[in-house]
């Protein structure tokens, strides 16, 4: 009986081992080994149809759960291709049982054990790699690096080992029997460590993508790189344990070499859906111990979340929730500085205007890096939403700096300044004038630039229905309405902004209270998320 099938799910429940054990059995099988070209295919296209709710009459779950699995054996998740065969967690045993034998086979040279500890070693090394976390691609050269990095300190813990035993038959026979029983174990176990880190240490260093429980990409986080990485090194010393049922074919060499093998490919093959069971696939990890800007991506998914967090009421709710225009599977951060933006095409519009001058890389949570030391100093002295608004001054420079006619848009920009007195000073004004909006584009002036007024009017990923302004340039804020409100009319404020309003019938958004309008405002860069240290709450009569 087979349950009812959930595309890119497992078959089997993965909060039990027996579960998480009968679905690697599944993965690990040989027989997908022998699938053909033409089966793999038509294994694709019936998921897809699946997806695309297209699937043909008569098709049953267990031959949707078929194809999933022949697809998972087969194809990279991430990347999409085909592994190669010997690569393949269904191939490790198969590919990797004739290397076994090898190195149990008698009497071996140093020269030997070299070759053989390099031949497993590689095949391990070439097997986490194939299988890795492929959400960032990895250039061949960091490729080659770790592989011979992992293999080198491998066949060195390998054959130190050896020899460390040989010399021990000159030992006392008590000293002797302790290295030959307690040191070949964690030796083995450390190489393969060395070699699951080395070969993957592209993810610690730039971090693997975060998903939240819809599947949708949040993040990248080298914290879960480092979780993931651990949990699979541990599986790599759990799976080297059949070295002490191997030891008593050492001790016996006069068992034909059939029976030799036999032994060795059945324990082999038990231990390896034991030992990659331990860990579900899909690995889980609060988002309290990511770093901050996944938290705050997480936390705040729409407009009913900011009414939440700042009413501090977690029951709130508020009505027609299929108004929010928070499209939180469409957020993207940038790869290298973590920034969160919006939308793929937002992220690419940085990108291509300013982003590559600010991208602070590493540096984006190092408090001394000027760019954030700036940020913090402007922040001390400015109410919001006017503690962003330095960060507009920077994009401008970034802009120049980033630009191909870099003389046209000095040009464009000078034309909103004007000198002082002395004429030694240019001070940036008219910045909330309708040329300047149509002068450098929406995206600029939006993402971020913290001018309130003209960031309400020009806004990318929303349509508006307030404006609100600070005419007074202090703690009293001004809101608009850019239409006529109906009776009766409720309309969910615009969400990426942080807005929960609640009026009475007849008058503003949100939803019914008494006569009159209460508002909550937390200042959310319309892209990059960043949350201001200052959220008011007020009241209006």
């Amino acid at each position: 009986m087979y349950p009812a099938f959930q595309l890119g799910r497992p078959q089997h429940e993965q909060d039990s081992f027996l579960g998480r054990l009968r679905h690697f059995v599944g993965i690990i099988d040989p027989s997908t080994l022998f699938v053909s070209e033409e089966r793999l295919r038509a294994c694709v296209k019936l998921l897809d149809d699946f997806k695309e709710d297209k699937l043909p009459p008569g098709v049953s779950d267990r031959q949707l759960w078929e194809a999933q699995k022949v697809k998972q054996a087969i194809i990279h998740p991430d990347t999409g291709e085909k592994i190669f065969m010997p690569f393949r967690m269904s191939g490790y045993v198969p590919f990797g049982t004739p290397i076994v034998i090898g190195l149990l086979l008698p009497n071996q040279t140093v020269v030997s054990t070299i070759i053989w500890q390099w031949l497993n070693q590689s095949h391990n090394a070439c097997v986490n790699y194939a299988n890795r976390n492929a959400t960032k691609p990895t250039p061949t050269a960091k490729f080659l690096q770790g592989y011979v990095g992992a293999v080198t300190s491998a066949v060195s813990i390998a054959v130190g080992l050896k020899i460390l035993i040989q010399k021990a038959n000159k030992l006392k026979p008590a000293t002797r029997l302790i290295i030959q029983r307690l040191v070949p174990f964690p030796a083995v176990a450390c190489a393969n460590i060395c070699n699951v880190g080395l070969m993957r240490h592209t993810e610690l260093a730039e971090g693997i993508d975060v998903l939240d429980s819809d599947g949708h990409v949040v993040g990248s986080s080298r914290i879960a790189a480092e979780h993931a990485i651990m949990e699979t090194a541990f599986t790599r010393v759990v799976l080297p344990m059949p070295i002490f049922v191997l030891r008593f074919l050492q001790s016996h060499r006069r068992l034909l070499l059939p029976i030799h093998s036999l032994v060795c490919l059945v324990t082999f093959s038990l231990s390896l859906p034991l030992a990659i069971s331990l860990f579900p696939q899909m690995s889980q990890i609060e988002a309290s111990h990511l770093e901050p800007e996944i938290t705050m991506a997480t936390d705040c998914k729409g407009a009913e979340d900011n009414a939440r967090r700042l009413s501090g009421q977690q029951d709130l709710s508020l009505p027609y929730p299929e108004l929010c225009g928070v499209q939180v599977h469409r957020h993207q951060a940038c790869p290298h500085c973590q920034v969160m933006y919006c939308s793929s095409e937002c992220r690419q519009a940085a990108v291509d205007q300013y982003h590559r001058v600010l991208c602070l890389g590493s540096s984006h949570e190092d408090p001394d890096h000027p760019i954030n030391k700036l940020k913090d100093a402007w922040r001390s002295m400015h109410y919001p939403p006017e503690t962003s608004s330095i960060t507009l001054m920077a994009r401008m420079v970034a802009v120049v700096k980033q630009a191909k006619d870099k003389g046209q848009w000095q040009k464009l920009f000078s034309q909103f300044c004007s000198r002082t007195a002395n004429e030694e000073e240019e001070i940036a004004h008219k910045l909330l004038g309708e040329k300047f909006r149509v002068k450098t584009g929406d995206f600029l002036n939006c993402e971020g630039s913290g001018l309130f007024l003209l960031q309400s009017s020009c806004n990318h990923s929303c349509i508006p229905n307030a404006e609100a302004a600070f005419p007074d340039n202090n703690f009293l804020l001004h809101l608009s309405a850019l239409s006529d409100i109906q009776a009766g009319e409720s309309r969910v404020k615009r969400a990426e902004r942080g807005f929960a309003l609640q009026s009475a019938r007849g008058g503003g958004e949100g939803y019914t209270t008494h006569e009159y309008l209460e508002i909550c405002i937390s200042y959310l860069d319309c892209c990059q998320r960043d949350r201001s240290r200052h959220s008011r709450h007020k009241t209006l009569r």
